[in-house]
């Protein structure tokens, strides 16, 4: 079983978007958010979105589900696949650090026809970009230095990067600390984007 904190949000294919759309409006009474040829979004609460519909195949459906715990989360993932349904966690997002709390929202798409190529597989530097971008932008609106913040909760040898998994064995700490000498002392903002998976 599932244990479900909260069903995030439904994405769901179409024959007929014009009917979906007025299906979602006048019946569900949800909020239209942004409507192209290809999808209409809506919104029922705080959520950036809750319904998609998608012109196309209506047997191509996704579903966002929030749950508690990273353990929740791999025992869904696990019984999703069981069934075989195609699932992510999202669970590299956080990085490499040790952080008290944090939350995030991740999408499956299922395709044949994404390009792909192995600049997808080598460390996700990619999504270590945003991830470290995402470090900074908190440490700013903190009024934090971006390099304290990453001194602070960067993961240290040793340390598991995920609960159950793998255990580090590179000393990311030492790589920041070199970026940072190699930098204009005191110009700190110049660590945007940095990323230490990729040193």
């Amino acid at each position: 079983m599932i244990e479900i904190e909260q069903l995030r949000y439904v994405r769901l294919g179409t024959r007929n978007l014009p009917a979906a759309i007025d299906f979602a409006q006048r019946i569900l009474g949800l909020q239209l958010i942004e409507k192209t040829d290809e999808q209409a979004t809506f919104r029922s609460d705080f959520r950036d979105h809750t319904l998609v519909y998608e012109a196309g195949d209506p047997s191509q459906q996704s579903i966002g589900l929030e749950l508690r715990s990273h353990a929740a989360l791999e025992r869904a993932v696990a019984a999703l696949a069981a069934h075989g349904i195609t699932a992510t966690a999202g669970d590299a997002a956080p990085g490499p650090y040790r952080w008290a709390a944090y939350r995030v929202d991740a999408a499956c798409v299922y395709t044949n026809t994404a390009p792909a190529g192995s600049y997808r597989a080598f460390g996700a530097t990619h999504l270590q970009w945003i991830g470290e971008s995402q470090v900074d932008e908190v440490a700013r609106s903190a009024g934090l230095d971006p390099l304290e913040v990453r001194r602070s909760n960067l993961l240290t040898p040793g340390e598991e990067v995920r609960s159950g998994g793998k255990r580090l064995d590179a000393d990311l700490l030492g790589d920041v600390e070199k970026v940072a000498v190699g930098s204009a002392a005191g110009r700190h903002e110049q660590y945007f984007g940095l990323d230490p998976l990729s040193s």
